[in-house]
């Protein structure tokens, strides 16, 4: 994130949020981010982890080390997001279910809307 580009998450940047070692030692990036329902932040590899690879950063320090973050700043409360890659899209869910299951939900809402019109 550059100084001229504004922060448009609605939490602080230096709201305390959860990320791992190994993403800031730069041995892996970002594949999940979960907004939890109490308004804190994960910036997770997708990976098993354990209390020893956790650590405490300010959200701003985890958005500089990687931009591209930004585009799940409208996440909302209670959701994840997952990638598969650094420029790859994000897939968004609602924390109870899997991706799959949720966008498989919305293509059959989608087809019973076209079989009542």
């Amino acid at each position: 994130m550059s100084k001229s580009q504004p922060w448009i998450f609605n939490d602080p940047k230096d709201l305390a949020v959860l990320s791992l070692r190994r993403i800031f030692d730069g041995e892996t990036f970002v594949r999940m981010v979960t907004h939890e329902d109490d308004g804190s932040w994960q910036f997770l590899d997708g990976h098993d982890m354990t209390e020893k690879d956790a650590v405490i950063v300010g959200h701003g320090e985890v958005i500089k080390l990687d931009p591209t973050l930004v585009q799940v700043a409208a996440l909302p409360r209670g959701w994840y997001a997952v990638r598969e890659a650094i420029n790859t899209p994000w897939w968004v869910a609602p924390g109870d279910m899997e991706i799959k299951d949720y966008y498989e939900s919305l293509e059959t809402n989608e087809d019973e809307e076209d079989a009542e019109r």
